[in-house]
């Protein structure tokens, strides 16, 4: 009789990680209602254009480049209840300054620290994660978070849009700080899951440049794990792209000015579905490489189709774009699961805050550039043709990755084998 695999919401029957995952849809939330409060601040109350929105997203970025990874280290070191909670704190604190702030220079200055707050907090709740659930329901775990990202992507943004027009744009940041405390409660009555960083057989914990090279030195080592990390940045740079020249492409292909909203909520739609699958599905759990690198492929090959209708080489219908569009964000976000699972399986416990801060900067530089490479790509090729080549090259370095995968699942069975045969 075969073994019975968990549901997909059996973790949230776990009082500790139902506690975890309630207080991260009230932050999660919190955060799009941000993003959106921003943008209107800046392009309705001051006046401001899209250039004042770049130098927000660059701001908003930077932390997550240079110090994610340093900063990662503490959510190793540190207890991560009580670390999740401050972070959650401090975020509301920042925020509720947003709501009395003058200008954009002081907004920028509150945005920056509270992008440099949240790199703390994301990888000490990427190490929650595997504290407080059991390893068999590892999978359901990680694909309830990424349902709860996906949730809040497309409804903080709608709660958002409805609230500005009825108690204006810095209200919202009121609403948000409500939520942040709300957060901050949930996540009050977790376990207090302290730190796994510190080496029980020594008696003081090692330095902190020590912890913040095993971090790297752990990337570097592990074949499957640099090869993911690799391919969801690649995936990262394609998603911006298509974020950003997605309103356009649109117009460019005559959809008219109400087709990117529809197509925006479609591939929101089609992440929450992804999320569910992945985390209902129980076959991928012993081969999440192959998975990756499988999506990897269809979604390269579904951002090329993009760049094709863009090219005018076919036309279709808004229904079927929107079909098609929620059939890419099931593929898009169900890659991101077997890439969580892949950094919790082949992550020590102790060392997961820090190579979630490693990933973490390599896709937020990949995000940056993004936009600056699409906009000199299409003064060449035009939008379609930058999408097309952005997914073809997705595509071939899947398919490269594949040629190579007997090899990289060897090397590791090699290095497992080798560290668990006894000693003469």
């Amino acid at each position: 009789m075969s073994e019975k695999r968990p549901s997909m919401f059996a973790p949230v029957k776990q009082r500790s990680f139902r506690n975890l995952f309630i207080g991260s849809l009230f932050s999660d939330s919190a955060n799009w209602l941000d993003m959106t409060a921003l943008a209107v601040v800046i392009a309705y109350e001051w006046g401001m254009g899209a250039t004042e929105i770049a130098y927000m997203m660059i701001v908003l970025s930077l932390p997550w480049i240079f110090l994610g990874p340093l900063v990662a280290v503490w959510a190793d070191r540190l207890p991560r209840r009580a670390l999740m909670v401050i972070c959650v704190l401090i975020r509301a604190c920042l925020i509720l300054g947003l709501f009395f702030v003058p200008n954009l220079y002081a907004m920028l200055c509150l945005v920056f620290l509270r992008a440099t707050v949240a790199t703390l907090y994301n990888p000490a709740r990427m190490s929650a994660i595997r504290s407080l659930v059991d390893e068999e329901m590892l999978p359901q775990a990680l694909s309830l978070g990424q349902m709860s990202m996906y949730l809040t992507q497309v409804g903080a943004p709608m709660l958002g849009g409805a609230l500005i027009p009825l108690i204006g744009a810095r209200q919202v940041f009121l609403v948000e700080v409500g939520f942040l405390l709300l957060a901050a409660l949930f996540l009050s009555f977790m376990p207090p899951l302290k730190s796994e960083a510190a080496d029980p057989n020594k008696e003081r914990a090692p330095h902190f440049w020590k912890q913040f090279a095993e971090g790297i030195g752990h990337v570097r080592s592990k074949r499957i794990l640099s090869v993911s990390i690799i391919l969801m940045t690649i995936g990262m740079f394609i998603v911006m792209l298509y974020d950003g020249m997605l309103v356009i492409w649109t117009k460019d292909i005559g959809l008219g000015e109400h087709a990117f909203g529809y197509l925006i909520s479609a591939l929101g739609i089609g992440s929450v579905v992804g999320a569910l699958l992945m985390g209902s599905l129980p076959k991928w759990h012993n081969k999440p490489l192959h998975t990756l690198v499988a999506l990897a492929l269809v979604c390269g090959l579904l951002n090329s189709v993009i760049g094709l209708g863009g090219l005018s080489i076919f036309s279709l219908d808004l229904w079927l774009w929107f079909l098609f569009f929620m059939f890419f964000g099931v593929f898009s976000a169900a890659a991101t699961i077997p890439f969580s699972y892949i950094i919790q399986k082949e992550t020590p416990g102790h060392l997961i805050g820090r190579v979630t801060g490693v990933s973490a900067s390599t896709q937020a530089a990949s995000m940056l550039l993004a936009p600056a490479t699409g906009a000199w790509l299409t003064s060449y090729i035009k939008i379609g043709g930058t999408l097309l080549a952005a997914g073809l090259f997705m595509a071939v370095i899947a398919v490269f990755v594949l040629m190579f995968l007997t090899r990289i699942l060897r090397e590791k069975a090699g290095k497992v084998t080798e560290t668990t045969a006894p000693s003469a």
